[in-house]
């Protein structure tokens, strides 16, 4: 009788438990809902087809402002522009991000659309100032000259002192030694880059210099002329100037002042001689 009580006292005591378990383990299956098979296939398709689109665009978008950085450092170096081919290697730097951000896994929670967006704007900044500044390279190209200007081609973007100025100047010493002091002045003078366009040698045995003077940021060329020739008269070194702009309407005096600059350091610094000797 003991042992069929103490039997049916364990059934009793075994079977609130085993129901509760499988109630748990019903209430565990219940909380994980398995998605139909379909609508995972599309989702992870449409998942792939998104990224393998952001992947397409940022290789090619890198392949193409690799290959206008190099164009724009093939040519703004020809001009020694400091600005412009720092910014080439913007446009490379800026494109080679924008390629591994769009590689990056599309959901990844540092590298999202703000990090792209980012790159892709500064991208857009550089390829528009490199376009410009090869629109401004092919529409003023370089043009070698083997006489001095008869006269200035506009009279808003361009400023003249030649010998038959009031403000003519003639300075008692040789053609060699103002043709040296003009190419030091040319290197030395501020906010741009300057360049012979003529062959040195040419250039002395005619006395004829042809200077091409580069604005800092946008890259806008300026030609500037010196003419130095004997002044049959007195014997002295007549120095005559112009200088113009290639592109716009107007230059902002900038002309007028890099010729006034020229003159009053040549008037300066260089040293007269005794006596006439413009040889």
């Amino acid at each position: 009788m003991k042992s069929s009580a103490a039997s049916e006292a364990s059934d009793d005591s075994t079977t609130p438990l085993s129901s509760s378990g499988r109630k748990n383990s019903e209430h565990s299956l219940n909380s994980f809902s398995i998605p139909k098979s379909g609508h995972t296939d599309a989702s992870i398709l449409g998942r792939d087809r998104h990224t393998l689109l952001i992947r397409a665009l940022g290789t090619c978008v890198a392949a193409l402002m690799t290959v206008l950085a190099a164009v724009g450092i093939f040519y703004v170096q020809q001009w020694n522009h400091f600005i412009g081919i720092c910014v080439c290697f913007a446009l490379i730097v800026a494109a080679t991000i924008f390629f591994f951000l769009c590689w990056y896994p599309w959901q990844s929670q540092y590298y999202g659309w703000g990090s792209r967006i980012g790159a892709g704007c500064a991208i857009l900044a550089c390829a528009l100032f490199i376009i410009l500044l090869l629109a401004i390279h092919f529409f003023s190209p370089d043009v070698t000259i083997t006489e001095f200007p008869a006269s200035c081609h506009s009279s808003s973007n361009c400023y003249r002192i030649d010998g038959s100025s009031t403000e003519a100047v003639h300075v008692n010493t040789s053609i060699s030694i103002l043709y040296a002091f003009t190419n030091h002045w040319a290197r030395s003078y501020a906010g741009s880059a300057s360049q012979l366009l003529l062959p040195s040698d040419v250039a002395e045995n005619i006395g004829l210099l042809h200077l091409r003077f580069i604005s800092t940021f946008f890259g806008f060329a300026d030609d500037f002329y010196v003419l130095l020739s004997c002044d049959a008269s007195d014997g002295t070194t007549l120095v005559s100037v112009q200088s113009q702009s290639r592109l716009g309407v107007y230059d902002w005096g900038v002309n007028k002042e890099r010729v006034h600059a020229f003159l009053s350091t040549l008037q300066k610094d260089v040293v007269e001689m005794p006596y006439s000797q413009c040889l």
